[in-house]
């Protein structure tokens, strides 16, 4: 009479002889790694974790002979979203990394300038194509938070600033 064997059964015998390549292997290792590091942050940034913490982690993986430090860099510039308060975000790089943080607070500084110049450019153009379409007087306030256009502006700006953050740092690190 037949066996009958479990679906792990059958997966097991067909995959014995495979193995991973070395390759395959640091890129499972990176990308473990990657989660432990988005893990500290987030810890950290729900008010879990303090900053000591997530040294002594950063310190203990080094020590194991891992580049954390650029996926933590990463990681924390990513994360930056310029239209909340990045001053966590700029302590962990300081004193986790021992970076000058500065370079996120002048950069979203300046995002928030250009958004506040963009904004009465965009309430201008909303409003003439209110008033071209019989809408107008002191009490119409566009909404830009509906308007598609600005919407994609704010976007790429955000997107903008995230990848300069990220190319900035990374030429700091040559």
């Amino acid at each position: 009479m037949a066996k009958i064997r479990s679906t792990l059964d059958i997966v097991m015998e067909k995959t014995r002889d495979l193995s991973l390549s070395e390759s395959d292997r640091a890129d499972i290792r990176k990308k473990e790694l990657e989660d432990r590091v988005r893990g500290w942050v987030q810890l950290f940034l729900d008010g879990k974790n303090s900053l000591d913490d997530m040294k002594e982690r950063v310190d203990h993986e080094t020590a194991a002979g891992l580049d954390v430090r650029s996926v933590l860099r990463r990681e924390i510039l990513g994360r930056v979203d310029p239209d909340a308060d990045v001053s966590g975000l700029v302590a962990a790089m300081e004193r986790v990394l021992g970076e000058d943080g500065s370079i996120v607070t002048r950069t979203v500084e300046d995002y928030r300038a250009e958004l506040a110049s963009g904004r009465e450019s965009f309430m201008s153009a909303v409003r003439a194509r209110l008033a071209s379409r019989g809408v107008s007087g002191k009490a119409v306030v566009p909404n830009l938070n509906a308007d598609d256009e600005w919407k994609g502006h704010v976007a790429s700006m955000k997107d903008r600033l995230v990848a300069g953050l990220l190319a900035s740092q990374g030429d700091a690190q040559r």
